[in-house]
């Protein structure tokens, strides 16, 4: 406009006029411009922001789960992930399956939704019988991979069947009895601990044995997979045992934004990217 602005200036001089009519014309026209510029790109903006959101909010209203029963107590934005996190694992979940009918309710994970399913035939013909019919979520899948590697967990279909059959030698029925005695001695020693814990036989104690079981796990794993004893049960300062148990504890005890990222996959799969790059994440992973 600059250019354009002093040519017509330029004109106005070898025609002989002074360049009084010139100006606020090439000024009106430049301003006209600048506005329209400006316009452009605030509305450019405005869709980069608002497009995502209606996107997600069209396709938590028009959810093809919409039939499934809803638990109650859901807020608009977090739904129900700040109600479950004020109690215990499971608290919640199994008052809603008691509430709700048909052994199958949904909760608000965010702005999307998560099935659970309590039925006992469902859950057979889920886990079992049409396995392959129903995959892991990939945000399931990318944080697996991430700590275990593109493994037998993350494995679907055809390829899991190769890894399946690959593995069956060792979780052959002789090798699982040949193993089983192993399992006793980091059972007894959790039993044993967990008594100590209680004062008297006519006490109540209320313990969290997530923690625990996740310790008496990793010693098994040792003892059984690597002929190598882990004691985390003995050792709670393990930093072996601290690792595990942040991975496979409390899921729903993971930071908003872990939770949030992890949603917001299932319509931008991006999110996960995002995900990794957190500092929870990396601590984890490293």
């Amino acid at each position: 406009m600059n250019r354009i602005f002093d040519r017509m200036k330029q004109r106005g001089h070898r025609t002989g006029h002074r360049g009084s009519a010139v100006d606020p014309l090439s000024h009106q026209i430049f301003r006209s411009t600048s506005r329209q510029m400006f316009a452009y790109i605030a509305l450019s903006i405005l869709v980069a922001l608002l497009a995502p959101l209606l996107f997600t909010l069209w396709n938590y209203y028009n959810t093809s789960l919409r039939k499934i029963p809803v638990a109650p107590g859901a807020e608009f934005l977090f739904g129900h992930i700040r109600l479950m996190r004020t109690a215990d694992t499971g608290v919640f979940q199994r008052k809603w399956s008691q509430m709700l009918p048909f052994g199958l309710f949904r909760i608000q994970f965010f702005l999307t939704w998560r099935v659970y399913v309590t039925d006992p035939k469902a859950l057979s013909k889920i886990l079992t019988t049409s396995a392959y019919d129903y995959p892991k979520p990939s945000q399931t899948r990318n944080f697996i991979s991430l700590l275990l590697g593109q493994g037998l967990l993350v494995a679907e279909g055809a390829e899991h069947k190769k890894q399946r059959r690959a593995l069956d030698s060792a979780f052959s029925l002789p090798r699982i009895k040949e193993i089983t005695p192993i399992f006793w001695g980091p059972g007894r020693s959790l039993i044993k601990i967990w008594q100590d814990m209680v004062p008297s036989s006519t006490e109540s104690v209320r313990l969290d044995v997530l923690p625990w079981l996740s310790r008496c796990t990793l010693d098994i794993i040792g003892l059984a997979g690597f002929d190598y004893n882990f004691d985390s049960l003995h050792k709670p300062d393990d930093p072996l045992a601290h690792c595990y148990n942040k991975l496979f504890g409390d899921t729903e005890q993971f930071p908003l934004s872990v939770l949030l990222l992890t949603a917001l996959n299932d319509y931008f799969p991006f999110a996960l990217q995002l995900r990794s790059r957190l500092a929870y994440m990396k601590n984890i992973v490293h």
